[in-house]
């Protein structure tokens, strides 16, 4: 199948406009696939701690036991899991291959030691996801909008069928007779002063019939 445009020219306002008004809704889905893709959680496999009262020399490979009160339990100082040392910065370390039960993490944990001596006492805690959630986001809205721009440029430029639909459209259009500014001001005020004519002569109906129902006792007058 050519990639080239059909019948190029033909039918042109009707086929861009069909194309604007596709792209809205295109734009429109990639907006929802953006908001659905940030409900994805990255996994975290590494977490980076904030340590104080170190004691000890932590090192890369290290394995550590993190310790803590556990939410499950509600026991305190007792060890919530295993990790391992990846990284070593100033007064923070980078622990990865986690070893938690079900619902413990690293931020659950107040302390941390190995069995080489190192100890320390954790006063922060940030997860370090496996990918950008933006990464996933930006992913979401680019096939939307590759797959919408695609479908848009053959429906609209490709394709026989609907091509010659939106020609013929374009056609019929032009025999429509376009009422001209001066007929559409003058129309707007017959409507505008027929809807006050209406509106006092349901009033006059309205007051007359009050007065009369009234005056048989059929309604009683209110005084404030």
């Amino acid at each position: 199948m050519p990639l080239g445009i059909y019948k190029p020219g033909q039918g042109y306002w009707v086929r861009v406009m069909t194309a604007v008004m596709a792209g809205v809704l295109v734009l429109a889905g990639g907006a929802w696939a953006w908001k659905q893709a940030a409900l994805i959680r990255p996994p975290i496999p590494q977490w980076r701690l904030t340590l104080r009262s170190v004691q000890g020399d932590p090192a890369p490979g290290q394995e550590v036991v993190l310790i803590g009160t556990n939410p499950l339990t509600g026991q305190r100082a007792s060890e919530l899991g295993r990790a391992v040392i990846e990284e070593v910065e100033p007064n923070r370390i980078v622990v990865g291959r986690l070893a938690f039960e079900k619902g413990l993490n690293p931020s659950q944990a107040d302390h941390v030691r190995s069995d080489s001596g190192f100890h320390a006492r954790v006063v922060g805690s940030a997860g370090i996801p496996a990918y950008e959630p933006i990464l996933v986001q930006l992913a979401a809205m680019g096939v939307v909008m590759v797959i919408g721009a695609g479908l848009i440029y053959y429906f609209v430029g490709m394709h026989r069928g609907s091509v010659e639909f939106l020609i013929a459209t374009d056609g019929e259009m032009k025999k429509v007779h376009w009422t001209t500014r001066k007929q559409i001001i003058g129309s707007t005020w017959v409507v505008l002063f027929a809807c006050f004519l209406i509106a006092a002569f349901l009033f006059g109906v309205d007051y007359i019939f009050a007065q009369i129902f009234m005056a048989l006792d059929v309604l009683e007058t209110t005084r404030g």
